[in-house]
């Protein structure tokens, strides 16, 4: 019976969705701030028409005001985040820049499930479910 129900919840749309199971890897823990003006870990998404740096750093700038001033930005290697100009922005507000390792999602365990969540619930959400 153990078997029949493991075959059904394995081919169950819902739960084949939620079940991506990533190649096990010790996940490194970002250090928590120890400011009071800094703040904790969150993913912060918007919509915008164009990925640019201009619209990145417009975006960034809003967090800030609306939330707090982070100690470090976690991103990916996109052009967006590799810019001079938007290496300067992080610089002048106290900001750590950290980019995860290129071709080597599991390095960045902890970002890269996070953004596997979202879309997952994005999924979930579109699906009606």
């Amino acid at each position: 019976m153990d078997a029949d129900i493991e075959q059904f919840v394995k081919n169950f749309p819902q739960c084949e969705l939620a079940s991506h199971s990533p190649t096990l890897v010790q996940c490194l823990l970002w250090d928590y701030p120890q400011e009071q003006r800094r703040c904790l870990q969150w993913l912060d998404v918007a919509i915008v028409n164009s990925a640019n740096t201009n619209t990145t750093v417009e975006k960034l700038r809003a967090v800030i005001a609306t939330q707090c001033l982070p100690s470090a930005v976690v991103t990916g290697n996109g052009a967006v985040f590799t810019t001079k100009e938007f290496e300067t922005f992080l610089h002048h507000n106290g900001m750590k820049p950290i980019l995860s390792a290129p071709y080597h999602p599991s390095s960045t365990g902890q970002l890269e499930r996070t953004v596997q969540l979202f879309k997952e619930g994005i999924k979930r959400a579109r699906s009606g479910n």
